[in-house]
């Protein structure tokens, strides 16, 4: 497996390469542009449930539902095939690992999202 910090850096590229703004019609060309669209996006279409989930909850509930601002993987043979190419799995995980890993997927992008890219 590869070092933490590795793995970090080519997440947040991952992520900052999967905002897009085809969806809104916008261009996006440098990250500031990108990161910004993301955050707009989440507000306009999820800011009301900060309230009444809290903002780590109502942020994990935006990226579940497959917001159409970024191109993140879902399913969880693309989820676990990413994981592995990054380096967060190795290719010979065993079940449970994998489980373990799909168990806190919406969680841990939470947090690369909110601590790693931006601050939704």
């Amino acid at each position: 497996m590869k070092k933490s910090h590795e793995i970090d850096q080519r997440v947040k590229c991952d992520i900052i390469d999967s905002i897009n703004g085809d969806g809104y019609g916008a261009e996006l060309k440098t990250v500031t542009q990108k990161i910004e669209f993301l955050r707009r996006a989440f507000e306009a279409d999820y800011g009301w449930a900060i309230g009444r989930y809290g903002k780590q909850e109502a942020t994990r509930k935006w990226l579940h539902g497959l917001p159409i601002t970024a191109d993140i993987p879902i399913k969880d043979c693309d989820i676990l095939e990413n994981a592995v190419e990054i380096g967060i799995l190795p290719a010979n995980a065993m079940e449970k690992q994998k489980g373990k890993f799909l168990a806190s997927y919406w969680n841990f992008l939470w947090y690369l999202m909110q601590c790693k890219v931006i601050s939704l």
